[in-house]
């Protein structure tokens, strides 16, 4: 049987070890916000699933029928009731608005790439005509 004092000796290590994970993942925190900072806010935002996008008609009912948390388990419950063709609108919905996505993000990195380029004409020192020249 182990003594008191050699289990309080044991908790120390393990202690210092959890106080350097906790300072670890501190560290790994900041990196993820500034990681945060540098996306694109013109950036195209993916569209939701379709429960989310039930989930925001379901909200629309009358506060008076749900308490707040209440919504959210209400319509987690309907969801999970809902059969696959009640279900293929909300699928529809989300294709539509993927389809919107994908031609947005055709453009936005279309506008990226033309930006990358002129940055990189600018960078070399030459005027744009100079660069069609050599190029050809």
């Amino acid at each position: 049987m182990k003594r008191p004092e050699d289990m309080i000796a044991q908790k120390k290590p393990l202690a210092e070890a959890s106080s350097r994970a906790k300072k670890k993942r501190k560290a790994n925190t900041n990196v993820k916000n500034e990681k945060s900072e540098e996306k694109d806010s013109d950036r195209p935002k993916r569209p939701v699933s379709p429960f989310f996008i039930f989930m925001e008609q379901f909200s629309n009912f009358p506060k008076e029928m749900f308490p707040e948390n209440a919504v959210r388990k209400a319509g987690t419950e309907k969801w999970n009731s809902m059969s696959d063709t009640e279900k293929l609108t909300y699928d529809v919905e989300f294709h539509k608005r993927m389809d919107d996505y994908n031609k947005a993000m055709k453009s936005y990195r279309r506008k990226a790439n033309d930006a990358k380029d002129e940055a990189k004409d600018e960078d070399s020192g030459k005027s744009t005509s100079e660069v069609q020249i050599h190029d050809q």
